[in-house]
């Protein structure tokens, strides 16, 4: 994400790299804080906690199912890629520094949940 030098507007843009493939995403206009809509997931399919954590996250799920996630840092860098089965998975993070994190969980159906953490 840009920040205009008057701080008024903003754009982005999210890269993805997976398997030799990169996707890039963009945003290639300015948009005013008026322009930008905050999209939220449903809370009941998928909740993180604690939120901040400190060494490790719980990732719960409303359904069983396999998953795949990816997390990523605020510059769209993947860190880590892993899956999981059931309805919950403890997720370590005694790798990764203090920040602000980006976890993407793919659902068995194809759906993608993004959720926003922090680590203390």
């Amino acid at each position: 994400m840009d920040v205009s030098p008057t701080k008024s507007r903003v754009c982005w843009s999210w890269t993805e790299s997976e398997s030799g493939k990169q996707t890039v995403w963009t945003d290639t206009e300015w948009n005013t804080s008026s322009d930008v809509e905050e999209v939220t997931m449903p809370q009941s399919f998928v909740q993180l906690a604690p939120n901040p954590a400190k060494d490790h996250i719980i990732i719960s799920l409303t359904t069983e199912g396999e998953y795949k996630a990816t997390l990523h840092d605020t510059q769209g860098r993947t860190l880590t890629t892993f899956a999981f089965s059931g309805k919950e998975y403890r997720l370590s993070l005694q790798d990764f520094a203090k920040g602000i994190y980006l976890l993407r969980i793919l659902t068995p159906t194809g759906e993608i949940y993004n959720c926003k953490f922090v680590i203390e």
